[in-house]
């Protein structure tokens, strides 16, 4: 798939989250903007897991684009952290 309409749907606005589908059939999900950058020589693209870990992404394997959930798929069964509230001390 072009390198360019991947980079079009990233830096759509406003954003809208989507599925990297692959040749292998596995799917990633983009579900915010900065779960996926691309190189500076444009050659491949990184995408951060849930785990904490990193993939690099050739635009030769990619297949297809889909909008099918992908929060959903990023997230499972887990709940999507959210920030705490802010701690409040009362003085007396």
């Amino acid at each position: 798939m072009d390198m360019e309409v991947i980079r079009e749907l990233r830096n759509a606005w406003p954003f809208k989250a989507f599925n990297l589908v692959l040749t292998d059939g596995r799917k990633l999900p983009i579900d915010q903007s900065y779960y996926l950058s691309f190189s500076p020589t444009k050659k491949f693209m990184v995408h951060s897991s849930v785990g904490g870990g990193i993939e690099m992404v050739l635009p030769e394997v990619v297949r297809d684009v889909d909008f099918k959930s992908p929060e959903r798929l990023r997230w499972g069964r887990r709940r999507k952290p959210h920030k705490r509230p802010p701690r409040y001390v009362r003085f007396v």
